[in-house]
């Protein structure tokens, strides 16, 4: 409330060390924690999300919030003009398919946007998101399945997508629907 109702950001500090001690509670001494690393990122701007691994030994943090939080770092980094490097982190942190929950997803739509908008690695883009599509169609994820054409829509659009072959590359095969027909 201080920070959007108010605009008083700076009193949200005093909120929160007068919350803390309404009760000893472990639990509520994390909430507490967390909520002043929310409103610490928000006050502080894009450089702020925490490191994920700063909460590795904390059982109350699961793996699906850790992966959560790489995903607002990377961003974070991208929004702050850091394409190429947050682009490698997004292909390197690939989730599997099926997804597996929330985090998967904002990684796979990270890894779309980033590395369309950056022009990164397009060449492998179509092709793992080509893969991830057939997958997610066998396995039922439509999350994954509405992700992955997007992004194969959107490198057609932009010119790079399927029958557009980029210079050195074979030209990809199409599927007539006498194919489909026949098997």
């Amino acid at each position: 409330m201080y920070h959007w109702g108010l605009r008083r950001a700076a009193d949200s500090g005093a909120l929160l060390d007068r919350a803390q001690a309404w009760s000893d509670e472990a639990s509520w001494r994390w909430f507490i924690s967390r909520i002043r690393r929310t409103y610490a990122a928000l006050s502080d701007g894009f450089a702020a999300p925490p490191d994920p691994d700063e909460s590795a030994g904390d059982p109350d943090v699961t793996d699906e919030a850790r992966r959560s939080v790489s995903v607002l770092r990377r961003m974070s980094g991208f929004l702050a003009g850091e394409g190429d490097a947050t682009a490698a982190e997004a292909f390197a942190e690939r989730p599997p398919i099926p997804l597996r929950d929330d985090a998967d997803a904002v990684a796979l739509a990270s890894l779309s946007l980033i590395a369309v908008e950056a022009g990164y690695r397009w060449d492998e883009l179509e092709q793992y998101m080509g893969e991830a599509m057939r997958h997610a169609v066998r396995a039922r994820d439509h999350v994954a399945g509405g992700l992955a054409a997007f992004t194969l829509a959107r490198l057609h659009f932009l010119g790079r997508g399927i029958g557009t072959p980029s210079a050195g590359s074979p030209r990809p095969r199409c599927i007539s629907s006498s194919t489909i027909r026949s098997t």
